[in-house]
């Protein structure tokens, strides 16, 4: 599993996520917003009606509406470079558990300091080609948690589909090449510990055998 390793200062500026982090492998997919557009419409078409309609009434109603028209383009450029750094984040390997529905299992390890963290996260899948179980894909992720708080683990991660944000196959193709044969391993052996059905949700594995059993005693539940 790859670790989201903390880092005193990463010596790329960005302007949406944390600067005092960095990925111990970096997505280096580039978004293509026409791709992006495809698999999330609804909040895309929302920004992009504002945006045009503030412009609409600053030009036809009253020039007062220009500030509102400079809100939504604020809100545009952040929306779309948010993503741009997105799939520049740390990458990781999924595999297609489910096809119906269809979800994906990604693994990490959410140390940040010291120790080992284990995770396995199920998030849903909206393949636009047909795929089936055991199938291999990339994904970049964010990482939620205080980067300098007293903890060891990060308290969440996102994975996202990288062909949510291209169709070049070269870019996706050397992500899922970067990945190790321990990382798919982990998946695999990470999910034989979940329940079935599966379901979406962050789930702590190896609890027995890694620094999670000095955090919690709990079954394996999603982690909170």
């Amino acid at each position: 599993m790859t670790k989201a390793k903390y880092l005193q200062m990463d010596p790329g500026k960005k302007y949406t996520l944390d600067n005092s982090t960095t990925p111990s492998n970096p997505g280096k997919i580039t978004l293509n917003p026409f791709v992006w557009t495809k698999y999330n419409p609804v909040p895309v078409g929302i920004l992009t009606a504002l945006l045009l309609l503030s412009l609409v009434l600053a030009t036809r109603v009253s020039l007062w509406f220009v500030l509102v028209f400079i809100f939504f383009l604020i809100i545009n450029i952040f929306y779309w470079l948010r993503y741009k750094e997105l799939f520049q984040a740390d990458s990781n390997g999924g595999i297609v558990i489910s096809t119906s529905p269809l979800l994906v299992a990604v693994s990490t390890d959410l140390t940040k300091f010291t120790g080992h963290y284990p995770v396995i996260k199920i998030i849903p899948y909206k393949s636009k080609s047909p795929v089936k179980v055991g199938d291999r894909i990339a994904t970049v992720a964010t990482y939620a948690g205080c980067p300098d708080d007293h903890k060891d683990y990060w308290d969440d991660f996102f994975p996202v589909p990288a062909d949510y944000a291209t169709t070049d196959q070269r870019q996706i193709e050397t992500a899922i090449a970067s990945y190790p044969d321990t990382q798919w391993n982990d998946i695999n052996r990470g999910v034989a510990e979940l329940p079935m059905p599966y379901k979406e949700g962050l789930y702590r594995v190896e609890q027995n055998t890694s620094d999670w059993q000095d955090n919690t005693n709990r079954k394996n539940d999603p982690a909170s």
